[in-house]
């Protein structure tokens, strides 16, 4: 009987634990093998587009209305993306990974401000204070 009220007890602690994970975590770790890190931006920052090769053994071509199409090789599991200076700040864009095996979409939010990136000089960094 002690073992049933433990074993109940660690499922409802475990239930807890997952129920507190905020929800833009779904969206990084989805479970179909795609992800976005971060998974909210700033217009003009870079993101990580992450591939689990368990769910893709082949090519991945990622696409967005925020930044160029990416091909990830199959010898990787990630590549990255500049998002681009013209995104409305609030908005939420689709992400579609498309794999020989399988399909996806994850969700991008653009926050407020501006990124890292000058939009005169994409490929230099600007230092903050």
């Amino acid at each position: 009987m002690r073992a049933i009220w433990a074993a109940s007890a660690a499922l409802l602690g475990a239930g807890a634990l997952t129920s507190c994970l905020p929800a833009a975590d779904a969206a990084v770790e989805p479970d179909f093998g795609f992800g976005v890190v971060p998974s909210t931006v700033a217009p003009g920052e870079r993101i990580a587009l992450r591939v689990d090769r368990n769910a893709c053994q082949g090519e991945a071509t990622v696409s967005s209305a925020v930044f160029d199409a990416v091909t990830i090789p199959r010898w990787q599991s990630w590549a990255t993306a500049d998002v681009d200076w013209h995104t409305e700040p609030g908005a939420v864009y689709d992400v579609h990974f498309d794999c020989e095996e399988s399909r996806g979409t994850v969700r991008l939010s653009v926050a407020g401000g501006r990124g890292a990136h000058h939009p005169d000089h994409p490929g230099h960094h600007v230092r903050h204070p």
